[in-house]
């Protein structure tokens, strides 16, 4: 079968344990951009026997060998970019088959647009059918000449042209999670580093006003576990990973706390 006339971005830095993964299954793309903060494992072999194009993180985005600022390291990928059709994917996650099958549909027929693409948890093996924090969708999949940039520091997403309404793309993107709490703790703490970094200094009010949307997407996730614990039949999310989205609200609010000025 042709190759989609698409192209795939992929942040790494020494990714070797899952890189192979997502890129088995997203090998139909006909442009891979692998953009890597300095890997000293197989990282970067992986991405050759996939054919991928290497492009070192900028050092100007990094900071101590991380990256501090994500939407600039995913614009160096958008700019390396040959086709107009533009597809992300995290190192740790892998495409279904399903989400392949709509991205070509969609690059035969079409020509501009935005895609949301749903996205689920995996462990070990195990795919997670109810989870707090579902739906769980980003704009991962659109067209280069619909889109501006990708913006925030932290979380970071693409801006869309003005007029451009996003769609819902058919499939999904599986997401690994990390078993082990104090290794998703030590990822989350660095976001949360980021984020209040970014947010410095922070006013009263702006703390407030964080607090306030915080505390009610926590709420949200609470609605939805005793919705789920009551009514899904399918796989859930162990409570301890739940519960661990409400401590990172918690760690997040205090470092916030720390960067306000009065």
């Amino acid at each position: 079968m042709a190759k989609i006339s698409a192209t795939l971005a992929i942040l790494t830095k020494n990714s070797g344990k899952t890189l192979k993964s997502a890129l088995e299954s997203a090998k139909d793309f006909d442009d891979i951009v692998i953009c890597d903060g300095s890997s000293t494992d197989d990282t970067l072999e992986i991405a050759q026997q996939y054919g991928a194009r290497i492009v070192p993180q900028d050092l100007a985005f990094l900071k101590d060998g991380k990256i501090f600022d994500y939407a600039a390291v995913r614009n160096q990928t958008l700019d390396s970019a040959k086709h107009n059709w533009f597809f992300f994917l995290d190192s740790d996650e892998y495409c279904g088959e399903d989400l392949i099958t709509a991205v070509r549909e969609v690059v035969a027929s079409r020509s501009e647009g935005a895609f949301w693409v749903n996205r689920k948890y995996v462990i070990d093996g195990i795919v997670i059918d109810c989870a707090a924090t579902y739906p769980n969708r980003q704009m991962r999949f659109f067209a280069r000449n619909s889109a501006n940039r990708f913006i925030k520091q932290v979380h970071e997403r693409i801006q869309l042209k003005d007029g451009v309404v996003p769609e819902f793309l058919p499939g999904t993107t599986y997401i690994p999670f990390d078993p082990d709490i104090l290794a998703i703790r030590r990822k989350w703490d660095y976001q949360i580093a980021v984020a209040a970094g970014q947010a410095r200094p922070l006013s009263p009010a702006g703390f407030l006003w964080g607090a306030i949307q915080t505390t009610k997407v926590s709420l949200l996730w609470l609605f939805r576990l005793a919705r789920n614990t009551l009514f899904c039949h399918g796989t859930k999310m162990p409570l301890k990973f739940e519960m661990e989205r409400h401590y990172f609200h918690f760690r997040l609010l205090r470092a916030l706390w720390h960067e306000v000025r009065f």
